[in-house]
């Protein structure tokens, strides 16, 4: 029994430095999704028309960050056939209805960034193009939505805002995943745009309390498991210190109070997020935690205020995709009540799991040399990678 119960350990610690070694060999990662696709659609009832506005990144569809570059380098003239491509392949991706009928768009802005290399091949670059349509609406149109093809090579989520001209305050705005309908915009064509307005502020209050805080708990659960793969490494280097449950939930309770006052005060626009800063102290966060846990084994109040400064840092980086994606202001409060559940959540899904791999070897003498001090030195070793990624990418 005992012979099985080491060999059980045996395979978990290769199972997780396989993964370890899957990510420290993949490219270059990036923590927090600042490069995630925007959509504005304005329906203007008084022309007649509808714009889609879209900043986007054309890494995917070039290939890579260096054939992106490239592409922006190009006189005009010489990648006007490429262009041509580019845009007829986002329009065909992005399935704009109105009553069930698709309206044809047609390009009216193509802008590229005007930046250098380093700035398309870092880890954390959000080189965005700057591209938009238009299209004719039929005087009976009165429902629109968006649907994005699952094969367009574009970064997901796609962030759509629908707004409706003469209202600036008011629009929707929903995080799609490939292939996912984005709410249905109501409007009259047939009316003033007072009444149109009246039709906005309707559709407003029609978006629940439950409606906004499911979104967003989701929201924050998604951006641990599965994009947050930073955040996993570091709830992860909580575990692998101890796993005793009372030292282990104070640990998180902490950092999620850390991070708790960080995301509000980004968001709320107080203090500012630095990418080129935030990224690389949460790599090297997950560095620390990883290597003190070789030596540790045991919680202290050292080990407790770093833990507290580092959920302020990684609170940080939750604001900026949060911030990304926006939000009324008379939604703040819930958005981020449930943005930082989900988040909760998440953290006690990544250890739940790793109590389930790890619960029969907590007895055993062999528990370090076999599982707790190879998970850390691989939890170092990537999070160093990709702080050097980071800083030097």
């Amino acid at each position: 029994m005992e012979r099985r119960i080491l060999l059980f350990g045996k395979f978990a610690a290769w199972c997780y430095l396989g993964l370890v070694f899957a990510v420290a060999t993949a490219p270059p990662a990036r923590a927090h999704l600042l490069n995630m696709t925007r959509c504005t659609v304005l329906v203007d009832t008084e022309r007649s028309l509808v714009e889609v506005n879209l900043k986007i990144d054309f890494t995917k569809l070039l290939g890579d960050p260096i054939a992106y570059y490239e592409f922006t380098q190009l006189h005009p003239a010489e990648r006007s056939t490429q262009q041509e491509l580019v845009i007829a392949s986002v329009e065909a991706g992005l399935e704009l209805l109105v009553n069930g009928d698709r309206v044809r768009l047609r390009n009216s802005e193509f802008q590229l960034p005007d930046l250098p290399l380093s700035k398309f091949v870092e880890p954390w670059a959000a080189p965005m193009s700057e591209l938009s349509f238009v299209g004719d609406l039929s005087a009976g149109s009165t429902e629109l939505y968006l649907v994005s093809d699952p094969r367009l090579k574009i970064e997901f989520p796609l962030v759509v805002s629908l707004q409706l001209s003469g209202d600036s305050d008011f629009s929707i705005t929903r995080w799609l995943e490939p292939g996912q309908k984005s709410p249905v915009l109501e409007f009259e064509m047939e009316v003033e745009l007072v009444e149109t307005m009246l039709v906005a502020e309707q559709l407003g209050r029609g978006d629940s309390f439950m409606g906004t805080a499911s979104r967003y708990l989701v929201l924050g659960f998604e951006h641990i498991l599965p994009r947050g793969l930073d955040h996993i490494l570091f709830v992860l280097g909580l575990f692998f210190l101890t796993h005793r449950w009372r030292p282990l939930l104070v640990q998180v309770s902490l950092f999620t109070v850390a991070h708790t006052f960080t995301l509000m005060f980004v968001a709320l626009g107080m203090i500012p997020y630095l990418p080129s800063v935030v990224e690389p102290l949460i790599a090297l966060s997950i560095v620390y935690v990883g290597i003190e846990n070789i030596w540790r084994s045991q919680i202290n109040k050292l080990r407790l205020v770093v833990v507290f400064g580092f959920g302020l840092i990684h609170g940080m980086g939750f604001a900026g995709m949060l911030g990304e994606i926006g939000f009324s202001r008379d939604e703040f409060m819930t958005a981020l009540v449930a943005f930082n559940v989900g988040v909760e959540l998440g953290q006690l899904v990544i250890i739940g799991l790793a109590y389930a791999v790890c619960f029969r070897l907590f007895k055993y003498g062999d528990y370090n040399r076999l599982l707790r001090i190879p998970v850390n030195v691989g939890i170092s070793a990537v999070a160093g990678l990709w702080f050097f990624q980071r800083v030097w990418g």
